[in-house]
């Protein structure tokens, strides 16, 4: 006797895994949000529908499983590229690139360091572990949260 003969498939059976399945599926995928369990479960449903035509359990895996691998490889690639999320600049990445003046002494070592860039005054810290005198210029090189990363413009 095959496997996929034993009488744990029968015809609610199947329905039930395929619906358990789908359930599993999408409620991993309502956690991850990686379009990967959503494929299985579109897989889960194509099986579902396949059993409804009291189709061998063979035939029925074989449905999950080819369209769920279709779905990974030409839905999920579209999906998630049209919900990526990108960076967009702000107000606040226009200071990259700009010159300031140092008004307290940057020492990464004791974490103070403060700068006037465009006439705001930002906590700053040295892109390399030397200290910055008050009164140099500097260049803002990255913003690491409400810090400037500079480096001195000689």
């Amino acid at each position: 006797m095959d496997f996929f003969e034993l009488d744990i498939f029968g015809f609610m059976n199947c329905l039930l895994i395929w619906v358990g399945l789908f359930l599993i599926f999408t409620l991993i995928e309502f956690f991850t949000y990686q379009f990967f369990a959503l494929c299985f479960s579109f897989g889960s449903v194509s099986a579902l529908f396949a059993s409804l035509f009291d189709v061998s359990i063979t035939v029925q895996i074989a449905i999950f499983l080819v369209v769920s691998c279709l779905m990974i490889i030409f839905i999920r690639p579209i999906a998630y590229k049209m919900l990526k999320v990108t960076h967009r600049p702000t107000n606040v990445d226009m200071i990259i690139g700009k010159e300031g003046i140092v008004t307290e002494e940057i020492n990464n070592l004791e974490r103070r360091g403060r700068v006037n860039i465009l006439g705001q005054n930002w906590a700053a810290k040295n892109e390399i572990e030397t200290t910055i005198s008050v009164n140099t210029k500097v260049v803002v090189r990255k913003i690491e949260g409400v810090t400037l990363v500079v480096e001195a413009n000689e």
